[in-house]
């Protein structure tokens, strides 16, 4: 049962970060990804 829980859990998070993401600008996900440290090349 535990497992299960947990699995469920993952799932909604994932769910919610997901969303969150789709909803951003691509300006948005790159300022995001150069948050992080990610090297964002923009091809034209």
């Amino acid at each position: 049962m535990f497992n299960e829980r947990k699995s469920i859990e993952s799932f909604n998070a994932y769910q919610c970060i997901r969303s969150y993401l789709f909803d951003l600008s691509m300006q948005e996900l790159i300022e995001l990804a150069k948050d992080y440290g990610i090297e964002v090349n923009k091809v034209s």
